[in-house]
């Protein structure tokens, strides 16, 4: 796990949480994982589709295996 960081239950599944103070505009976590084709998304789907970030116009880049994989959306984030 990243230094300062901790993964525990949240309002939807299991989040990312800090554990200590960040400085403003400092880096939290670095995102890690495989890249993947588009269509290679489409034919797995599930959480797995849900869980991708988009690098480009075809390829996407899952997190599993990290801590990228817990990184929830929050309309008014903290970080």
């Amino acid at each position: 796990m990243e230094l300062g960081l901790i993964v525990k239950k949240s309002r939807n599944g299991e989040g990312i949480f800090v554990t200590k103070p960040f400085k403003s505009g400092g880096v939290l976590y670095e995102v890690r994982g495989a890249r993947f084709h588009y269509t290679t998304l489409l034919s797995k789907g599930g959480t797995f589709l849900d869980n991708c970030f988009r690098l480009s116009e075809n390829y996407y880049l899952s997190p599993e295996g990290y801590i990228g994989v817990f990184q929830n959306h929050s309309c008014s984030p903290n970080a």
